[in-house]
């Protein structure tokens, strides 16, 4: 059981950061607003930092193997996981989306790391 909320907790972290980059390759948004907020290196810590927890939890490897792993992973993975997601899921706002898919990601990580501290 732990695992598949671990599991969860990563696609929901990669979700947000493929949110993220749909957001940032669409031509309506307004770039210059979106991109100047310190708000948009959330989905990038959420990409490509915080999936590092829960490949720990799985896996149990090197911090440093698992980040290039996960760098690697989420450079390709993110828009099919967010696409599949937003096909399912959606709320017709990317934004709310992306806030939801946060929220959702870090709580399923507090409760996998709760829960394994608790095995």
């Amino acid at each position: 059981m732990n695992e598949l909320i671990t599991i969860l907790s990563l696609f929901l972290l990669i979700n947000t950061y493929g949110i993220h980059s749909i957001i940032i390759g669409r031509r309506d948004v307004n770039r210059p607003m979106y991109i100047s907020t310190p708000l948009v290196l959330i989905p990038l810590l959420c990409g490509f930092v915080l999936p590092i927890i829960p490949w720990y939890i799985i896996l149990e490897y090197n911090w440093i193997l698992l980040f290039f792993i996960n760098a690697i992973l989420v450079y390709f993975i993110a828009p099919v996981i967010s696409g599949i997601y937003l096909s399912l899921l959606t709320t017709k706002s990317l934004g709310k989306d992306m806030v939801f898919s946060l929220a959702a990601g870090l709580l399923t990580l507090l409760l996998a790391m709760f829960l394994d501290d608790y095995k």
